[in-house]
Parts: structure tokens; sequence; C-alpha cells
């Protein structure tokens, strides 16, 4: 398992790599970097996923023009990261930063945007200074945004309302802040646009 990990990792690196030396576009190279990012973080490896979801950023913010939404993602997965190696330094601008791009993008009640939210959501209820109100009131932002697109009993919603998260002390059906499903919500949110 661990030779696999490490062989896929090499293969990502090698294959950015290439990328960079050959002049290729770096919106790919952002979105491939951004994909090993979250590669590693999932395998339990958020430390050696902290420089890919680094470099996207950085690359994504040298861009001119239309990536935004990519950068707003790769400040979410940065944000992520962060939180899963406990730098907590940081991590509310990330997510101000994304939810203000979504929100330009998508409008202010999108899925895009009640994805960031749920995110950051997460975040209160795991960093050092949990704020279990500042997660419930993203959280119930974030519901409210997707009871406005689908029934409330619609599997889609992915999030619990604020009663169900305040009665278990900020924490989820799932066992993770804030979570009935999935990884900070993704698996029932709408996948990001390309």
């Amino acid at each position: 398992s661990d030779r696999k990990c490490t062989s896929g990792y090499g293969a990502y690196r090698r294959s950015i790599e290439r990328l960079e030396a050959e002049g290729a576009d770096q919106l790919e190279a952002a979105r491939l970097t951004i994909k090993v990012a979250v590669l590693l973080r999932n395998l339990g490896l958020a430390l050696a996923a902290r420089p890919f979801a680094e470099q996207a950023v950085s690359i994504l913010r040298s861009q001119a023009g239309g990536h935004a939404d990519d950068l707003a993602t790769a400040l979410l997965e940065l944000a992520e990261t962060y939180r899963r190696i406990a730098r907590y330094d940081g991590i509310p601008a990330l997510f101000e930063e994304a939810l203000a791009i979504r929100e330009r993008l998508f409008g202010p009640d999108s899925p895009e945007v009640a994805e960031a939210l749920h995110s950051w959501c997460v975040y209160y209820n795991t960093c050092d200074e949990r704020d279990v109100d500042r997660s419930i009131e993203l959280n119930a932002r974030a519901v409210a945004i997707l009871e406005k697109q689908n029934p409330p009993d619609h599997a889609a919603l992915g999030v619990e309302d604020a009663v169900g998260v305040r009665q278990r002390g900020g924490v989820g059906a799932a066992g993770e802040p804030g979570l009935a499903v999935g990884d900070h919500g993704r698996a029932a949110l709408p996948a990001p646009r390309e």
C-alpha cells in the first residue's frame, strides 16, 4: 500500500515537473498540483500534501484573469490541508478569500458558496480555538442555500441543520464536526465546475 502511494506520488511529481519544464499551461499544472494535494491528504499524508497545495495557490495567484474558481478551490484545499496538520494560522483568511471569490462568481446562494461555508464550519469545529457558535452560523447558511435548491430531505444537502449540530455540540452524524456525510460535505455537494 505504501509502495503504491509512493509510486503514485512520484508519478504526479514527475508529471508536474515535465509540465513545468515544457513550459506548459500554468493552469493545467496548477490543476494537477491540486489533485496531488487532494490525493495525498486523502491518503492521510497531509504533511506531504502541503507543498503541493501551497504551490497550486501560488501558481493560480500569479495568473491573471479567468481562473478565479480554480484559485478558490485551491484555497479551500490548502485550508483543509493546514487543518489536517493543525497549522491553524491563516486558515480563516484562506476561507474568506475563497468564499469572496465564489460569491462573486456564482452568487451568494450557490452550491459552490455552500461548499465553502461548510468547509469553514468544519474548521471552526476542529481548530484549537473551537467556535461552535460560528460553526453553527456558517453551517446554517450553507443549509439554507442548499434547501433553496433542494427539498429539505434531499440527499444533496449532505449537511445537517443547525439545531442538529448544536444538539451534538457541533458534531455531525458521521462523527465529523457538523457533517452528515462525506469529507467536509464534498460527497454530497455538486462537483466543482471546470
